[in-house]
């Protein structure tokens, strides 16, 4: 099992601490009318449908894997990170494959967990294996967003990627905590509103999201605050469930203080030439970072 996680990890888990993975039972809350209402029936229907040979492990690398082939499609089509700007020229097609990779994703990582239920297969090594997949593929899903409303490598960028990437860490820190994941409402949402702005893109063209609405706030601008309100919400959330725990968790906060320092400072990083001229390069290399943190 180390041996097996040094790969993924980077470093293998010791043998005092695997005890917990045999203790661990995962435990989530999805309080969001479109999770509960409009999308669980839907993905039950997609679990049911799928063939029992099929292992959850790879339901859910199939589905991350669409997000790192809808990053590979901006970073082709659109490396400075604005597929409205002249010139880009970005082909309609591309478009409606991230909106079919953004659906495939939500739907596949949805009823992965399903399926290992179903199958009588579920592990805290499989959880682990969903969620660190997860963690490495998110910020490619809020690279693409940001490519398609046309922030480029600006401080709207910057701003979006902290906030988001910060979203994702404070769920799980959370729950390293409390002992339970909540997914508040914003993460299908937003998800779904991607999708939206990948359709319109291609019925439209990209250069929607760069029409001003007054004073140098666009289209674009508008969307990523209707899509980024409730995930930043949900880091003051979490922040409160943690501090409202009766027993002292003294490292809590240090860890809160550890990703904050390690998403803004590769966040402040693309201010720099290199970052400028290499975006692509530079979100690697931190994508690597914050998928090991």
């Amino acid at each position: 099992l180390s041996e097996c996680l040094f790969f993924f990890a980077m470093w293998p888990i010791p043998e005092e601490h695997l005890v917990h993975l045999k203790s661990y039972k995962y435990h989530a809350v999805m309080p969001s009318f479109v999770d509960t209402r409009v999308m669980t029936p839907f993905w039950d229907a997609v679990a049911a449908r799928l063939p029992r040979w099929l292992h959850p492990n790879v339901v859910t690398l199939v589905g991350n894997a669409m997000n790192v082939v809808n990053s590979a499609l901006v970073a082709a089509y659109c490396p400075a990170l604005d597929c409205g700007a002249p010139g880009a020229a970005v082909p309609r097609w591309v478009f409606v494959l991230i909106a079919l990779g953004i659906l495939t994703y939500q739907t596949l990582d949805a009823v992965d967990g399903k399926q290992a239920r179903r199958l009588g297969l579920g592990s805290p090594l499989g959880q682990m294996w969903d969620h660190g997949c997860d963690a490495f593929t998110w910020p490619h899903f809020f690279v693409v967003g940001c490519a398609m409303l046309g922030f480029g490598v600006t401080w709207r960028f910057q701003l979006t990627m902290v906030a988001l990437i910060s979203s994702c860490y404070s769920g799980y820190w959370e729950e390293r905590h409390n002992g339970a994941l909540v997914w508040r409402q914003g993460l299908t949402e937003g998800q779904l509103i991607i999708a939206a702005v990948a359709l319109l893109s291609a019925a439209a063209g990209p250069e929607i999201f760069h029409y001003e609405v007054w004073r140098g706030i666009f289209v674009g601008d508008v969307v990523c605050i209707l899509g980024m309100k409730d995930p930043v919400m949900s880091c003051f959330q979490a922040a409160t469930a943690v501090a409202r725990l009766k027993v002292a968790m003294p490292g809590a906060w240090w860890e809160a203080a550890h990703g904050g320092l390690l998403i803004g400072g590769c966040m402040a990083i693309f201010h720099t030439p290199v970052g400028r001229a290499h975006p692509f390069v530079l979100f690697f290399i931190g994508n690597f970072l914050f998928s090991h943190l």
